[in-house]
């Protein structure tokens, strides 16, 4: 049984709070925490709508893969990310990480 840690999504008020201000810092402890707490996989969302994603994704990203180095599930909700540049900023990560709401086509 896997452990996926859903707390990095808009509904955890700290979280979002860090990723408007950009605070990569905060959002690597939450990683670190959520690891250090047993979590096999960390799901990510950075909006409800999707307004922002193709710029915030990437560093938030970034952020939780460096700190926590666990495998990812990513909720795109942005539909520029989705069609035009879905898989442009994901190059490092694992290929265990997973992209809600997207088909990757051969």
């Amino acid at each position: 049984m896997l452990v996926i840690a859903e707390n990095l999504n808009i509904r955890n008020a700290v979280y979002i709070g860090a990723v408007h201000k950009k605070n990569w810092k905060a959002i690597e402890g939450m990683a670190e925490e959520l690891a250090g707490r047993g979590s096999d996989v960390i799901n990510v969302q950075v909006s409800s709508d999707g307004t922002g994603d193709e710029d915030t994704l990437p560093c938030v990203t970034e952020a939780v893969q460096h700190a926590s180095g666990l495998p990812l599930c990513l909720e795109i909700l942005g539909t520029r990310v989705r069609s035009e540049r879905p898989f442009q900023f994901a190059k490092n990560l694992p290929s265990s990480t997973t992209f809600l709401g997207m088909k990757k086509s051969n």
